[in-house]
């Protein structure tokens, strides 16, 4: 072999970088499509352990009946987790004991409720317009005994960036088998959209209300 035939030369024997860019840009390709195929695969695994849960809820019931802390998580924590979080807090009165806060995976820290949030909460009696959105730690993540997340792609995610939150992670509906099993993003749709996605997390939380309630009354 010539002395200037190193790997890289073999890559690109014209000098032109040529064959090397194609060669990065193949394995950038294939990077993508191997993460991309994991991600669905966890969603897959994600989805059917909820739809087990749904149908045998014993080990979200026991880690909910003990729990101190609450964590509700979204992804801008500007709609659907400080709602649900609202919710709750109003419909138990602050007689629990109970921590309930929210978060989102990809929250903007700071940012306000989105204004369509702001209206359709409004008719539930919730007041979200001093509303700031916050980051999901692994400090919140480690703290909480219970977290609830809306959609499938949330419990992947979770699963990837904080493991040891996987297994008292729920969806919301967890203990709710007659609605949907996800709580879909209203983000790009208007009041009415939003409106709906706020009736669903309102019969979602509904059974986690009454366990809570009964909880607190026989401590």
């Amino acid at each position: 072999m010539p002395r200037d035939a190193t790997p890289s030369r073999a890559l690109d024997p014209h000098g032109d970088g040529s064959r090397i860019g194609s060669a990065a840009l193949a394995w950038g390709l294939a990077a993508r499509g191997f993460g991309y195929a994991r991600v669905r695969l966890m969603c897959f695994a994600e989805r059917r352990r909820m739809i087990r849960s749904r149908r045998d809820p014993h080990a979200l019931l026991t880690l909910l009946a003990a729990a101190r802390r609450v964590l509700i998580v979204c992804h801008g924590n500007i709609i659907r987790s400080p709602f649900a979080t609202a919710l709750i807090s109003r419909t138990l009165g602050g007689h629990t004991g109970l921590s309930i806060s929210s978060g989102g995976l990809g929250a903007v820290p700071g940012r306000s409720a989105h204004p369509a949030a702001i209206l359709s909460a409004r008719k539930h009696g919730i007041d979200l317009s001093e509303h700031a959105a916050a980051a999901v730690t692994a400090e919140a993540v480690g703290a909480a005994d219970v977290i609830f997340v809306m959609d499938v792609p949330q419990l992947a995610a979770v699963r990837r960036r904080f493991p040891e939150g996987r297994s008292k992670t729920f969806l919301l509906t967890g203990l709710a088998a007659d609605t949907r099993l996800e709580i879909l993003d209203p983000f790009d749709g208007d009041e009415t959209v939003c409106d709906e996605c706020f009736a669903h997390i309102a019969c979602a939380v509904r059974p986690i209300v009454n366990l809570l309630s009964a909880v607190a009354l026989h401590a």
